[in-house]
């Protein structure tokens, strides 16, 4: 993977589990490029949303306050979030097709392994799949 071909790219990720938003800024640390911000609810995502130019989500599905949904909903809903690419993070399956008509692009199953997360935001960023992926990880 060359992530230097990405150029600057800003990935929020919002997950009410701090564990999980630490395993993943550690495993994106050291890719060019890339910088990480953080939301720990759905209402705190929408606000940096709305102040940075964020290229990417990583969305929890499960979050107090304003869950992943209600958060895909609000997205979709304004003209200049509408664009930005939601990859749906959780351990439930049976929500993908509900929030694929919603708007999401992308899932990654809980539990997810390093390489193949890494290899799913990658493809995700570069476009090289389609609008909406499974990355089954």
């Amino acid at each position: 993977m060359n992530w230097n071909n990405l150029g600057d790219c800003k990935l929020l990720i919002a997950d009410d589990d701090a564990f999980n938003r630490q395993l993943i800024v550690a495993l994106l640390a050291r890719v060019p490029n890339i910088k990480v911000i953080e939301a720990s609810d759905g209402l705190e995502a929408l606000k940096i949303l709305k102040q940075n130019n964020i290229d990417m989500i990583l969305l929890d599905y499960h979050m107090p306050r304003m869950n992943g949904e209600e958060l895909l909903k609000k997205m979709k809903s304004v003209a200049e979030l509408s664009k930005i690419p939601v990859t749906i993070i959780t351990t439930d399956e049976s929500e993908m097709r509900h929030l694929y008509t919603l708007g999401a692009n992308n899932f990654i199953l809980k539990p997810f392994d390093f390489k193949e997360l890494r290899l799913c935001i990658y493809k995700h960023l570069q476009k090289i799949e389609g609008n909406h992926n499974i990355c089954r990880v």
